[in-house]
Parts: structure tokens; C-alpha cells; sequence
């Protein structure tokens, strides 16, 4: 049995993310979420820590949103499978657990009007990054880690989830305000993942309106489908690994579709609007 502890696991598997390569914001979300198992469990060993697992999965699932809960499952998983693999523990105690079932959580697209106000409040890094998600559908990972030397033709090379790569091409627009800021350091951004989402949800406040860095995302996503794209070529430009995730962006679409739709040919209102003031709601509200 090993006596290594908790602690000294965890620090042994962050060494490892970083050696295999994986990106810097993973391994920060990652090194967040053990510690917080490690909080849980206290100064043990890695084998009495085994016994904490599935109590502290269950403490998260009553104290955080499904799929926090979910996130936490999969990379407490994945830490087990590294200690089983390097022999710290005999066997992963999540081996045979089901991963949690995601909420699927429907984002608002941005109107232009909410767009234009974030734009007009935003300083050079943070328009350059409005325009760059909204016309290319990225993530705030991706954006962060972007190269000047991934720049070429107007296009970007991004490098996406699980080392997968994708060619974007953000636009005119998009391309102009970046090539317009200063070249400090390698990337394009001089911030960090968090500080990006820090910055913008800043400018959300001083904007005055409700947002979030995801709904740049989702706004590409739905305004691509708008204009007549193909659900394909959707999946293809966010990095996706199934069709089944770029469907929920396409229920999305439809769902405000068909609302819309229902607004404006509404049989009750066209009826009892046309037959007088007598019968309409609005007319005696």
C-alpha cells in the first residue's frame, strides 16, 4: 500500500497534466478542483483518501450546480485512474460509477443593441475579444492561449479541447482590432483565462448588461444558423466532437423560431383582435 500522501499525489499529477502538454488553463481548473477534494479528505493518505471519494461527490452534488457536480466527477476520475496507473492505489473507486447526466443549460443570444453597448464600453483588448468571439464562436480557453504566430490569412489556428485543432476565420473586423493591439508576448492576449473572465464581467457591469463570455458563443452559434448554415459546418467551426452538442444549439434556434412565430401568427390574438375592442384583452386591460 502506498503511504504517499493525498497531497503529494496531487502535486505528482499536476507535474504530469503539464509534462503530457495539457493546456495551462485545464491544468489550473483541474489543480482548483482536487484541492478542494483535498480540503474534503485532509492531511491522509492516498489510500484513505480512496474512502473519501464518493462522500465528497455526493457533498457536491447538494452544494453546487449539476454540472460543477458533474466536472468534478470526471477529473476526481481521472486522478484516480493516473494512481491506479502509477500504482498509489490498487483500484479507482469511480471505476464503475456512470458520469452524472449534464444540464443542458439554454444561453440567451445577445441582441445587437446589448453587443453594440458592451463594445462602446470595452477598451482595445476587450472589443478586440467582443468582435473575436462573436465572429468565430471560440471559447475563452482558446482565446487566451491564441498565438500571434497562429495569425495568417485571416484566419486562426485554435487549439481546442482534448489537443484538437480548427482553422477559423473570424472575420474583417475581428482581425483588424487584433492586429491593432500591442505584441507584448507571445500570445495575443497579455491575461491570463481568469483574468479575461474577470475583465469582461467587469465590463458587463459598467455596460449595464447581463452577460456572460458564453453567450458570445452562443450568439455565433445562433445567428450562423439564422443566416442559413449547416449544422455541420457548425459543429465543425466550435470544435465539436459530436453532433449531438451542436443540436443543442440548433434546439436553441428553433425553439426561438417557433416562439417568434407564435407571437406574430397567433390564432387567438388574429381572432378576437379582429372581431372588435369588445373581445380584446389589451383593449379593456
Amino acid at each position: 500500500m502506498s503511504a504517499d500522501t493525498l497531497a503529494d499525489v496531487i502535486g505528482h499529477y499536476i507535474e504530469y497534466l503539464q509534462a503530457v502538454g495539457r493546456p495551462a488553463t485545464t491544468v489550473t481548473v483541474v489543480r482548483s478542483s482536487l484541492h478542494l477534494f483535498l480540503v474534503f479528505a485532509g492531511p491522509v493518505s492516498i489510500t484513505t483518501a480512496v474512502q473519501q471519494a464518493i462522500p465528497f461527490l455526493a457533498h457536491r452534488a447538494r452544494t453546487c450546480r449539476r454540472n460543477t457536480h458533474v466536472a468534478s466527477f470526471n477529473q476526481l476520475k481521472a486522478f484516480f485512474a493516473y494512481s491506479v496507473r502509477f500504482g498509489y492505489i490498487k483500484a479507482n473507486p469511480l471505476a464503475d460509477m456512470k458520469r452524472p447526466r449534464d444540464e443542458i443549460v439554454v444561453t440567451q443570444p445577445l441582441s445587437d443593441r446589448e453587443i453594440l453597448a458592451l463594445y462602446e464600453a470595452a477598451n482595445d483588448w476587450q472589443r478586440a475579444a467582443i468582435v473575436l468571439l462573436l465572429g468565430s464562436g471560440m471559447r475563452i480557453a482558446e482565446l487566451a492561449n491564441l498565438r500571434w504566430d497562429e495569425l495568417r490569412d485571416g484566419q486562426v489556428l485554435v487549439h481546442g479541447k482534448g489537443h484538437k485543432q480548427r482553422l477559423l476565420a473570424p472575420g474583417g473586423t475581428a482581425m483588424a482590432l487584433l492586429y491593432q493591439l500591442p505584441r507584448t508576448r507571445g500570445t495575443v492576449f497579455p491575461l491570463a483565462y481568469q483574468s479575461i473572465k474577470v475583465g469582461l464581467a467587469r465590463l458587463a457591469r459598467r455596460a449595464q448588461v447581463p452577460f456572460n463570455p458564453r453567450q458570445l458563443r452562443h450568439t455565433f452559434a445562433h445567428r450562423f444558423l439564422e443566416a442559413g448554415g449547416a449544422i455541420e459546418d457548425l459543429s465543425e467551426l466550435m470544435g465539436h466532437a459530436r453532433l449531438d452538442t451542436t443540436a443543442i444549439y440548433v434546439r436553441a434556434y428553433r425553439r426561438e423560431r417557433a416562439l417568434d412565430a407564435q407571437r406574430r401568427f397567433n390564432p387567438a390574438d388574429a381572432l378576437f383582435r379582429a372581431v372588435g375592442p369588445s373581445y380584446d384583452r389589451a383593449a379593456g386591460a
